[in-house]
């Protein structure tokens, strides 16, 4: 028994009966002599005792996630979320009618790589969540400052702020909530899809895709 709430318990013979709670767990192991290769007694010249390791068990203290594990998690979603941050600008790009050049794009882009080292580098002195307040509030307020620039219109920026707010939301609901991450990343993918769909319900793809000069 422990007051730690991660065992892990290893080897080769499981608890025959085991609690486990968020304020410790406690086990109990029942081995038959029949499910042991070990006799009961022995003597140092038995050689089944070299492989004595092979039937030991026991638990691990097992920490489920620590700050680095997080980091690299959430390096995971890496693509998604610049991506996701591009989707959000070309749309208002296309609804609005303004011009965002591909330099800006990549400035874009390098603001949320940023935010990874930001993170991890924060993290190391202040612990994750605190890190992960700071190093998002900065990417975000930068981000929407930087839109109202590009977009002209203080307006777009804090829309662009919303945006990035929810996003980052929601990368931090994906880290806390390791068993539902796959589920909530794909409600959130399908999310943005048909939120794309119905923004762009009315836009000409024909009228907004390059065409080739006519010579002659």
């Amino acid at each position: 028994a422990g007051d730690w709430p991660h065992p892990s318990f290893q080897g080769a013979y499981l608890p025959a009966e085991r609690e486990v709670s968020p304020q410790g767990f406690s086990a109990r192991w029942s081995v038959p002599n029949l499910a042991r290769s070990l006799p009961s007694v022995w003597t140092a010249e038995v050689p089944a005792l070299d492989d004595a390791s092979n039937w030991a068990f026991g638990v691990d203290l097992y920490s489920p996630v620590d700050f680095y594990q997080l980091v690299g998690r959430a390096l995971k979603y890496g693509i998604m979320f610049v991506g996701s941050a591009f989707l959000a600008f070309y749309l208002i790009e296309l609804i609005t009618g303004a011009r965002v050049h591909a330099v800006q794009y990549l400035m874009i882009g390098a603001a949320q790589i940023i935010f990874y080292l930001l993170l991890l580098g924060i993290a190391e002195h202040w612990g994750f969540d605190r890190a992960y307040a700071l190093a998002s509030a900065t990417t975000i307020a930068v981000t929407g400052i930087y839109a109202m620039t590009a977009f002209r219109s203080t307006l777009r920026g804090f829309v662009v702020d919303g945006i990035m707010a929810a996003l980052y939301g929601l990368l931090y609901l994906l880290l806390a909530e390791e068993d539902y991450a796959l589920l909530i990343g794909s409600v959130a993918l399908l999310v943005m899809l048909v939120t794309t769909m119905f923004v762009t319900r009315k836009v000409d793809w024909y009228e907004t895709a390059p065409t080739a000069s006519k010579s002659g």
